[in-house]
């Protein structure tokens, strides 16, 4: 631990020291603070490489890539097998245009943890940079088959297929990109390159004319998402701050891991403290009280996150639950309501509600037409259960059975729908 922390003072002392005229206090202030996150997380976790693997985070974040990837490599001495580790240099070197460093990195990552997210996604890019395409389509193929539809998966794919000159298999991925993202930009392109390489000039326009109608809205849609974000970075204090704010966030995981609530809750705070506009870090804090049994800190902190983001609509959906966990049934209604009218074509209002009145013991009627909504919207095993349960109090067994068959057929093994079943099956009325 001691050379880790000398590893540690070493980066620190080697941040660009800032003139006077722009090292404020809080400049100052921010770096103590970060000091002592580190050492005591290095004190706190003196046998686990987590520490370090976020302190590479935050340094990253922070656009310090060198002192990143030196205390990567730090991780890497305590525990070679670190594919998430890998994955995270790989995607400096790929930042870098340093193509066949990124490859040989995230190679070793999938060697040691096929089933990280997006590295056979990841490599198949850093390869098609190389030029070795046949590689890259086996990966992404793979991967899409592993994943189901895929929008960046079939996008790269297309693009894959149409360097090896199979114009059919590229114009199906980008039809399929269309179909998961039907404003893409970047799928219309593809598909016009496809049309003008078969000599089809009619699909052709229309693809390159959609394509910069699109290109014209994605531009308005990034210039909009860049402005917001200047406006957020106004300082290099305020950016610091949210490096470390993310830092906290990340680190109170670490500490819920091993049981350290107090610790857990006051890094959240911090967090909060750090960068008070960021949602997130207040969504965690609300979901800390609410798991912890503090609902109406839990509602409070629900409360703020809903002024910052009024059209949240997990948020809108939390409101309720909460609401509903302190016995304020009126407010749990009007919430959920209030759901389900921001996100009409999203089963979770229904689902929220349905149980709601369930629950309660009133409106049942409705609940039975709610949860029907939720199944005929995302017809899983949950919501087959929910129909059941709601046609089961409202007097139509066949129905309630029928349901449940469904529920059980999504989730064979699923106990509490086998019960449920069996009681109903033993009332006999059922024909």
């Amino acid at each position: 631990m001691r050379f880790v922390l000398a590893v540690l003072t070493v980066l620190l002392a080697g941040i660009p020291a800032q003139t006077e005229s722009t090292e404020d206090s809080q400049l100052k202030a921010l770096r103590i603070k970060e000091q002592q996150l580190a050492q005591q997380l290095l004190r706190d976790f003196p046998e686990s490489e987590n520490p370090l693997v976020l302190l590479g985070d935050f340094y990253q974040h922070r656009g310090q890539t060198n002192q990143a990837l030196e205390v990567w490599q730090q991780v890497l001495k305590k525990n070679a097998r670190r594919a998430d580790v890998y994955d995270r240099m790989a995607k400096v070197a790929f930042a870098t245009d340093d193509y066949e460093t990124s490859t040989r990195l995230w190679r070793t990552a999938l060697q040691m943890n096929p089933s990280l997210p997006n590295l056979h996604i990841n490599l198949a890019r850093s390869l098609m940079q190389l030029g070795q395409y046949r590689e890259a389509q086996q990966l992404l193929e793979k991967e899409i088959h592993l994943s189901g539809d895929d929008a960046t998966g079939s996008l790269l794919l297309g693009a894959v297929h149409l360097e090896l000159r199979q114009y059919e298999d590229a114009e199906r991925c980008y039809q399929k990109m269309l179909e998961l993202d039907p404003n893409s930009p970047h799928a219309c392109y593809g598909l016009y390159q496809v049309y003008s390489r078969l000599k089809n000039r009619e699909k052709a326009a229309v693809y390159l004319k959609q394509f910069q109608q699109g290109k014209s809205q994605w531009r308005t849609t990034k210039k909009e998402t860049v402005v917001r974000n200047l406006s957020q970075a106004d300082s290099e204090v305020n950016f610091y701050a949210r490096c470390l704010a993310q830092l906290c966030a990340d680190a109170r995981k670490l500490y819920m891991g091993k049981g350290d609530l107090q610790t857990t809750e006051w890094l959240l705070t911090q967090a909060i403290e750090l960068d008070p506009n960021s949602v997130a870090h207040r969504d965690a804090l609300m979901s800390f009280y609410a798991d912890a049994g503090r609902v109406q800190e839990a509602l409070d902190e629900c409360r703020i996150i809903k002024r910052m983001d009024p059209n949240n609509i997990s948020c809108q959906l939390n409101l309720g639950l909460l609401a509903a966990r302190l016995g304020q049934f009126e407010q749990a209604e009007k919430a959920l309501l209030t759901a389900i009218a921001m996100a009409p074509a999203q089963a979770d209002g229904y689902r929220e509600l349905a149980q709601l009145y369930l629950r309660a013991k009133t409106r049942q009627v409705e609940a039975r037409d709610l949860a029907a909504q939720a199944v005929k919207l995302q017809p899983v095993a949950g919501h087959y259960f929910l129909l059941g349960w709601a046609c089961d109090v409202t007097g139509d067994r066949a129905r309630a059975l029928e349901a449940l068959q469904h529920a059980l057929i999504l989730d064979p093994q699923n106990q509490a729908y086998q019960q449920v079943l069996q009681r109903i099956t033993a009332e006999g009325t059922i024909p």
